[in-house]
């Protein structure tokens, strides 16, 4: 049986292959995508018992797709990582590779649950839209600062209103229209973006039957059960419990 261990940077990544001994068989570098690594491992197709990769920002989508690809991949926890590769003397790429393969042939570590390729792309349509509506309220925050202090106060308004607000408090004055047309052009930019990304928010939801069943519930809307679909991933019927009562 053949134990591999990755270390994995941005754009390379560093692959020790041991046997059940912890015996060296192979190791080098490779480029930092699954094809990459499932030809480097190649020569040992149907020997490979476990491929191990500390848990980080790019370990869910290598995971994922080296399962896809046919390889037992596991991500590890990666406090328990550091803490085994901490007694290695010098730190390289190379002698973290080594130090993981054997943690991986020994079994010492915690697999940590690797999200599907489908709930991380449902968590990014989720974060980016966020990105937009907290790029907007941002903008929407230096309008009404640079012009507060000229006793133009916007006040409360619907973010439909916001640009036409503004524009009649700018009034005929062209120097504050100069100064802010080029604001508000760029806040109708990512409003339009905006509108793009929840309509495909609501495509993702309509085609998720999880998504549709909590939106059932008060209160749940389409990206409250997009965010909840992509962080639990995966769905599980709940348990039963049967309360019986009686009567005395």
């Amino acid at each position: 049986m053949i134990y591999v261990g990755l270390d994995v940077s941005l754009n390379s990544v560093a692959v020790c292959a041991v046997d059940e001994t912890g015996k060296l068989i192979r190791e080098g570098t490779t480029l930092a995508d699954a094809p990459s690594i499932v030809q480097y491992l190649e020569p040992w197709a149907g020997q490979v018992e476990r491929v191990g990769l500390e848990a980080g920002p790019t370990s869910e989508w290598l995971t994922a797709n080296l399962i896809e690809l046919g390889l037992p991949a596991v991500s590890m926890e990666a406090r328990q990582v550091k803490a085994a590769l901490s007694a290695m003397p010098v730190k390289t790429d190379r002698n973290d590779a080594r130090g993981i393969a054997q943690v991986v042939r020994t079994g010492w570590f915690k697999p940590v649950h690797v999200k599907s390729i489908g709930s991380q792309r449902a968590r990014t349509l989720a974060a980016a839209r966020k990105h937009i509506i907290r790029s907007i309220a941002a903008t929407e925050q230096v309008i009404r600062g640079l012009l507060r202090p000229l006793g133009l106060k916007v006040g409360i308004v619907s973010r439909t209103l916001f640009a036409a607000r503004v524009r009649e408090l700018v009034g005929d004055d062209a120097l504050l229209e100069a100064i802010m047309n080029p604001l508000l052009a760029g806040r109708e930019a990512l409003m339009r973006e905006y509108a793009r990304l929840h309509r495909l928010v609501l495509k993702a939801v309509r085609s998720d039957p999880a998504c549709r069943l909590l939106m059932t519930m008060p209160g749940i809307g389409p990206v409250s059960a997009l965010t909840f679909r992509s962080t639990v991933d995966v769905v599980r019927p709940p348990r039963c419990h049967v309360w019986v009562f009686l009567e005395v």
